[in-house]
């Protein structure tokens, strides 16, 4: 009982047939010229239909209970807005290089820093009430919104591992770490802003 959106991003490898070759009543495609990441993730929500959201990029992969772990999560903790995991780090050749466990999205510890969260399920009803990822903080968009989630509903940790989160040297986060920087401390900001204006 899931819907899987592929927002194919302005793709140049062939990414684009192979998905439009793809008969899968699950499976929806949205194709667009390049936006960058927070525009996708805006694009693909869009269109969702479901009662939970969630995001995974091309590069990291889930467990098979991933949905069915953090689902439960949530229905067990009916008060809490998102749930979230514990995940591995890969390498390119799909060898674990480490875990993140234990991390605490709380509104406080999100403040502080961003504790990291790969594997995450996040009812309707935050995008509803929260809006859209901010394109204007690319690599940092998804932290903005745990901030965000965090201020107003508490979150549920899953201490199973439910995620393959891929470290190489062409993903955003090696590529664009000056902007990523940058992006955070507005993040920051902005968090302030709202708790002090």
């Amino acid at each position: 009982d899931f819907e899987l959106i592929v927002v194919n991003d302005g793709s140049t490898d062939g990414t684009d047939v192979y998905l439009d070759g793809l008969h899968e009543p699950h499976v929806r495609v949205i194709h667009q010229a390049n936006q960058k990441l927070p525009t996708a993730l805006n694009h693909g929500f869009a269109a969702a239909r479901g009662e939970f959201f969630t995001w995974v990029s091309a590069d990291n992969s889930c467990a098979p209970t991933f949905l069915e772990a953090l689902v439960h999560a949530l229905d067990r903790h009916p008060e809490a807005g998102l749930a979230y995991s514990a995940f591995a780090w890969i390498d390119q050749d799909d060898r674990i290089t480490g875990f993140h466990r234990d991390q605490q999205l709380t509104y406080r510890q999100l403040l502080c820093h961003n504790p990291g969260n790969a594997a995450f399920l996040y009812r309707r009803t935050c995008h509803d009430r929260l809006g859209w990822y901010d394109p204007a903080l690319e690599g940092a968009e998804d932290w903005d919104f745990w901030v965000r989630v965090a201020e107003q509903w508490p979150t549920v940790y899953v201490p199973e591992l439910l995620c393959y989160y891929r470290l190489h040297d062409q993903s955003m986060t090696a590529q664009k770490q000056a902007q990523i920087a940058a992006a955070s401390r507005q993040v920051f900001r902005r968090a302030l802003a709202r708790k002090h204006g």
